[in-house]
């Protein structure tokens, strides 16, 4: 069922209010969010490898970084805010943020915002360093 709700949904979730936000933090493990302004190059970018790695992400559009605190501290693997507080004053616009709840919680995107630039962030932020090891 997740593989038809995957190719139902848009690529990209709009996060326009609070509650829209929680929902989307709950759902993976990792979410990668970006800002831009509409219609910009970037938002372009961010959309075609939206579109391709949909099955493997999940993706979210912020209008502006003011609903970025919400995502990040709706998230399990943030305490008391202070990643999202820190993830959250280091966030520019256009930006994008990788929120996981693994290693150091978030990734910031710093390279030149092309598809390629973009697939290699989340393809290297999204892997835990180490394997969780069990009984």
């Amino acid at each position: 069922l997740n593989f038809l709700f995957r190719q139902i949904e848009p690529a990209i979730t709009e996060l326009t209010s609070e509650a829209k936000a929680a929902e989307f933090a709950d759902k993976e493990e990792v979410v990668i969010i970006g800002s831009f302004k509409a219609g910009s190059e970037e938002e372009k970018e961010f959309a075609k490898v939206a579109e391709k790695l949909r099955m493997d992400y999940a993706f979210g559009k912020l209008d502006n970084k003011v609903y970025f605190n919400d995502v990040a501290s709706k998230l399990s693997a943030v305490k008391d805010g202070k990643i999202a507080k820190d993830a959250f004053e280091k966030f520019k616009t256009p930006g994008i943020v990788m929120v996981k709840k693994f290693d150091e919680k978030y990734a910031l995107f710093d390279g030149d915002f092309t598809a390629e630039e973009i697939e290699k962030f989340v393809a290297k932020e999204s892997i835990p360093l180490m394997a969780e090891i069990g009984p």
